[in-house]
């Protein structure tokens, strides 16, 4: 549990998510197209992330699917990419524990990761990409329930939004 916790720290200073007394002075104002989910699919996403994603086999599998989809995009991740899928699910944990109240954390963090993002050359359209493979991935993984696959649709357009 310590590794855990240990990494997932690691993973957000390396990433730039966690604030520091630098960021205070940021305007961290709420992106205009920001839509807050329905407390339903907050529900639902929050019920369903242990199960789908506490295997790195998800994100594995995600993030297989978004370079086929998009091969030039590889380029992007570098060296950093065998450990993508565990930041990817360590930061997307962190997020959906804290989406009940968006305002005072998940906002503002994401806000920050979506700047450290563009420092590696994403561009608004890349999330797109992202949002699609990640939801693509999930029906092929077995999630069909229309009802959960609305909520984390609701959940990739809330992130990539604050990005």
């Amino acid at each position: 549990h310590f590794l855990s916790v240990y990494f997932f720290f690691a993973m957000a200073e390396f990433f730039g998510v966690m604030g520091t007394d630098d960021d205070e002075d940021e305007d961290m104002e709420v992106p205009p197209d920001v839509t807050l989910m329905r407390p339903f699919h907050v529900q639902l996403v929050q019920e369903s992330w242990h199960r789908l994603l506490e295997e790195d086999r998800i994100a594995e599998a995600f993030y297989r699917r978004f370079l086929e989809n998009n091969p030039s995009m590889a380029k992007l991740f570098g060296p950093r990419m065998d450990v993508m899928p565990q930041a990817f699910t360590y930061m997307l944990a962190f997020v959906i524990d804290d989406m009940h109240s968006p305002m005072e954390k998940v906002i503002p963090d994401l806000i920050k990761l979506g700047r450290r993002h563009r420092l590696y050359k994403v561009e608004l359209a890349h999330f797109t990409l992202f949002r699609d493979a990640f939801l693509q991935t999930l029906e092929a993984e077995g999630v069909t329930d229309p009802d959960l696959i609305e909520a984390w649709a609701a959940a990739m357009d809330f992130i990539t939004a604050c990005m």
